[in-house]
């Protein structure tokens, strides 16, 4: 489904789309790099993969990682774990495939000094990408020629929300989660805690931005504005933020750069169908 993030303040609105070549599920993908997507200049792509429906089978995803990828996966002590990864590393190199016709198995990367990952300085640097991955559900995001950040996080409800928030958020986030009765906090809390993360990523700083120095708000449900400190001399216009729910118990945050007053489509799909909701 293509979200177009209005202007701040304003209401997303949603149109249906039918995506260019989309395989039956029962296809294998790893034919799918043949079929090259198109990638436009206002748009970002936002793929979904369920834990429960892998692109290919694990042997073909480890098949085409990297030494370096296969030495990150041999150091999960948990075999979820490993599985997470490679399914998510594995889905990256054949996504790229899609909007650029190399090989899988020949994507290399780079990583800046706070460690996001990147294209190296080749003919095909002009595709950003970010991926995200928790129990249950991966995420990765692809635009042209702008940063991107996606975080996509697990409903839990044993954690003290409001304690959290009062140590690492921004006062108006604390506040607002507070004054919520306790059953809405853990939703509201992933909210924040997933557009953040979004931001830092597509910045490509990490912590070294502090969490208290920008927030978000809702003018409406899941439709986050973004403001920033002076501090961080950043202009909160230069930033698309979307928020989403993919399934009942994950929150799902993307954020892209753009130009002012540069309106973006956010298009969404699952990788395979989207998972069974209760």
């Amino acid at each position: 489904t293509p979200l177009n993030p209005s202007r701040r303040g304003q209401r997303s609105q949603s149109h249906p789309t039918k995506p260019r070549a989309r395989p039956s599920p029962a296809t294998p993908f790893a034919i799918l790099p043949l079929m090259l997507e198109a990638l436009p200049e206002k748009t970002a792509h936002l793929w979904l993969i369920h834990e429960d429906a892998p692109p290919a089978p694990l042997p073909e995803l480890l098949a085409l990682l990297c030494p370096e990828e296969l030495t990150r996966y041999q150091r999960f002590h948990f075999a979820a774990d490993r599985h997470r990864f490679a399914l998510a590393h594995g889905a990256l190199r054949l996504l790229l495939s899609r909007y650029v016709p190399d090989p899988p198995a020949s994507w290399r990367f780079t990583q800046n000094p706070n460690g996001k990952p990147s294209l190296p300085n080749t003919p095909s640097h002009w595709l950003s990408f970010n991926l995200s991955h928790t129990r249950g559900i991966i995420a990765l995001l692809f635009a042209a020629n702008r940063a991107v950040g996606v975080d996509v996080e697990a409903l839990r409800t044993t954690a003290s929300y409001p304690a959290i928030a009062r140590r690492h958020f921004a006062p108006p986030e604390y506040h607002h989660l507070a004054s919520l009765p306790e059953d809405a906090q853990p939703r509201q809390f992933l909210r924040y805690w997933s557009l953040k993360e979004s931001y830092l990523k597509a910045r490509g700083l990490g912590l070294s931005l502090p969490l208290d120095q920008f927030w978000f708000h809702f003018p409406a449900p899941d439709l986050p504005v973004l403001e920033t400190s002076p501090a961080l001399q950043d202009d909160p216009e230069r930033w698309a933020c979307w928020l989403s729910w993919p399934t009942p118990r994950h929150a799902l945050a993307a954020c892209v750069e753009r130009a002012p007053g540069e309106r973006l489509v956010l298009v969404t799909r699952w990788m395979r169908d989207p998972p069974l909701t209760p």
